[in-house]
């Protein structure tokens, strides 16, 4: 059994979901490593409905639960019994954080002893949250979940990983103790903090690649909620679960293979770094100096579509190949036709701009021209205003200012001049005879 690189993904709706009971360590211990041995050629599976079947013996089971063999053996007749009334809750929210419905997901169907040899039936159901996950997903080390000692630990260390990028993430107590299915449990905060957070805490921090810190949030001198902030640590102790033989390996991030800030780089691989190896974070630097930030955008669209299993491999082999030509041109299309709808906006809106100033400047032209004409001519106006105001006040009340529009309108279309686009329009068609008999 290869523990000491072993990664695997696990959709961010099983990491978030609830346990419905408490988990004890072994119990979680053995699930965790059954999800991170789900294939994507289990997919069958699920369309079969069938479930899918492990077989350990007692000596390699006590090897993945870091535990003795004698223990395993005693324990087999509890462990069979227990690990298959173990659910998650499945939850659905609305926009305000609601819950509108939920669904109790039994992990393990099935599980016996016999001779020495364990068989466990993994329910199809949640197959689909390990396999052919290319999307919101949080990748995992399976060294880390499997050393640690408390099953408090190893939830709470996930919850915190899936938000690495974010380094930061606060719990109501009710919500953290919902996660760890001690709903009823530890009434009073500081038999809770002792005995769960705490040594979660440490343990996380002692055997794992984060560092955490918390601090308690109060509401009317209660305490109600638990910010922890972490990072990952600059050096980790790589864990062999069986012997518990050490070595060091370091993270690297881009900025420190590069030996500089590559902020828009770092921006797009934001939560898929953790993904990529040395090697195709190094290519990646390579490629986005040489062809920029859209073919490196481009690979990644189409590494996250078509890749089915190594996203590292398909990744790399994109970038190197060229395989998202086709992407990087739709990419570069898109673009462009966005441009060349934002300029057609602009100069739409500039015309529509300058059309509206020439029609404000054309009215204030024959306005203008209005208070030039001499009362006898404003007067005879003003009297056909009135005249059509009474004769057709049906049809024009439409117009709040009337009033003071009309008689300089009915000046200007007998002049066949614009003034007011409604009212003129109104004129011609209805009013053209009054106005043509106006100087005939």
């Amino acid at each position: 059994m290869d523990l000491i690189n072993k990664k695997y993904r696990q959709s961010n709706t099983f990491v978030d979901a609830p346990y419905s009971t408490e988990f004890t360590t072994h119990e979680i211990k053995l699930i965790e490593y059954m999800i991170s041995s789900c294939k994507d050629v289990d997919k069958h599976l699920i369309n079969a409905k069938s479930h899918k079947e492990f077989t350990f013996s007692a000596t390699d089971l006590a090897k993945i639960l870091h535990t003795s063999l004698s223990r395993i053996v005693l324990d087999a007749d509890k462990l069979s019994d227990n690990i298959t009334s173990k659910k998650i809750i499945e939850k659905k929210l609305d926009s305000n954080g609601n819950v509108t419905d939920f669904v109790y997901i039994p992990i393990i169907s099935f599980a016996g002893y016999n001779k020495g040899m364990f068989t466990f039936s993994f329910n199809y159901y949640i197959l689909k949250y390990f396999i052919e996950i290319n999307k919101n997903f949080t990748e995992f080390q399976l060294k880390y979940l499997l050393i640690m000692k408390s099953a408090y630990a190893i939830k709470l260390y996930k919850l915190l990983y899936q938000y690495k990028n974010i380094k930061s993430r606060v719990f109501s107590l009710l919500e953290l103790k919902e996660q760890f299915g001690i709903q009823d449990k530890y009434p009073k905060y500081n038999d809770f903090k002792r005995r769960i957070v705490d040594p979660s805490v440490e343990q996380i921090n002692q055997l794992t690649d984060l560092n955490i810190e918390y601090k308690e949030i109060k509401i009317c001198r209660s305490i109600e909620k638990i910010e922890f902030n972490f990072k990952l640590k600059n050096q980790i102790s790589n864990l062999d679960c069986s012997n518990e033989n050490t070595q060091t390996m370091e993270i690297r991030t881009l900025s420190t293979i590069d030996n500089s800030t590559l902020p828009e780089l770092d921006k797009l691989l934001l939560g898929i770094e953790s993904e990529l190896s040395e090697k195709t974070k190094k290519l990646v630097v390579k490629v986005y100096k040489d062809k920029g930030i859209e073919y490196i955008e481009a690979s990644i669209k189409y590494a996250t579509k078509n890749s089915k299993s190594n996203f590292d491999v398909y990744l790399y082999n994109t970038i190197s190949k060229g395989w998202a030509e086709v992407e990087l041109q739709k990419t570069l299309d898109k673009k462009a036709e966005l441009k060349k709808q934002r300029e057609l906006a602009k100069y739409k809106k500039q015309e529509e701009s300058a059309k509206l100033q020439a029609k404000k400047q054309h009215k204030l032209t024959i306005e203008s021209e209005w208070s030039n004409l001499t009362e006898e001519q404003q007067e005879l106006y003003n009297q056909h205003a009135v005249n059509l105001i009474n004769k057709y006040s049906k049809k024009l009340e439409m117009f709040p200012t009337i009033n003071n529009d009309l008689p300089i309108c009915c000046y200007a279309v007998s002049q066949n001049k614009s003034y007011d686009t409604s009212i003129e329009g109104y004129c011609k068609m209805i009013l053209q005879i009054e106005l043509n008999t106006l100087y005939n």
